[in-house]
């Protein structure tokens, strides 16, 4: 990375601050511990970005969300708005929970969970208009996730090909694209990646094939979306990569076709004439 740009630094070293923060928060502990008033559970428990933790969180997120659906519809059908509204909130929560970080709810979930009260895209719905009523709209917020933005297009646009342009992907990412595949939302994809990030675009090949038709590395720092179908052609230009990001992030999204075409026609000649095509190639990342 000695050569990278320090926008294409920073993802890594944002990554080092925070272990630091967390290694210095741990010796910390260690060496303030007192055996005769703290167990060695401690009173304030593990890091939340702990493994062990977070699926402990999330195994119990789901466990709630699946023990009280039922529970839920009898309070909507009894009439008692109060005790339903309560019970909504905290299932709200629990849903709001697994998919900001990155946990697939099962689609048959979902629709029982939405006839139920529950808002599947409440963040997205609030920052974002209908693509029919406006044809270029922007947002700066640290709430969006741009998988959230796709299929917030995709719910409007119908089945629809997708082209992805960014300078790194995640496994979290992909997770959703292939969730939206699975509900057959994502007719066709392409994936366009920066070279730099070729290890960890490697790594996650196996299952970037089963999400991605195509994939390419070349120079590329640009981040794009591109939704089309007969009756849509949908431009999101944005600053974030396809990675988790808590970060204040901008985003472009434009139903204009002339806007689409241009991206679209350069991102074909870059595919085409100056990038290396991934399917099927194997080559060492150490």
């Amino acid at each position: 990375m000695k050569d990278a740009l320090p926008c294409d630094r920073y993802e890594y070293l944002k990554q080092l601050e925070e272990l630091d923060a967390r290694y210095r928060d741990n010796m910390n502990k260690y060496d303030h511990f007192n055996p005769d008033t703290q167990s060695a559970g401690g009173a304030e428990g593990e890091s939340p970005e702990d493994p062990a933790e977070m699926a402990k969180k999330v195994s119990a997120a789901r466990g709630y969300l699946s023990d009280n659906k039922k529970k839920l519809a009898e309070l909507k059908e009894s009439g008692d708005q109060e005790k339903y509204e309560k019970l909504l909130a905290k299932v709200q929560q629990r849903y709001d929970f697994l998919i900001s970080t990155g946990n697939n709810v099962g689609e048959d979930q979902v629709n029982a969970l939405r006839e139920l009260g529950v808002e599947s895209m409440k963040h997205v719905n609030r920052l974002l208009k209908p693509l029919s009523d406006v044809p270029l709209q922007a947002y700066l917020d640290n709430r969006l996730q741009l998988f959230d933005v796709l299929e917030f297009i995709l719910s409007q646009t119908g089945p629809a090909k997708v082209y992805v342009s960014t300078f790194s992907t995640s496994e979290e990412f992909l997770r959703r694209l292939f969730s939206l595949r699975k509900r057959q939302l994502i007719l066709h994809s392409v994936l366009m990646a920066d070279l730099k990030a070729a290890k960890k675009t490697v790594n996650l090949y196996t299952f970037m094939s089963s999400v991605f038709d195509d994939v390419y590395l070349t120079e590329n720092h640009s981040k794009v979306l591109l939704i089309e179908n007969d009756r849509w052609m949908v431009t999101v230009v944005t600053s974030q990569n396809q990675t988790r990001g808590n970060r204040t992030e901008c985003a472009m999204i434009t139903t204009q076709p002339d806007l689409f075409l241009t991206l679209r026609d350069q991102f074909s000649e870059i595919i085409n004439t100056r990038s290396i095509h991934l399917n099927g190639i194997h080559f060492s990342t150490d």
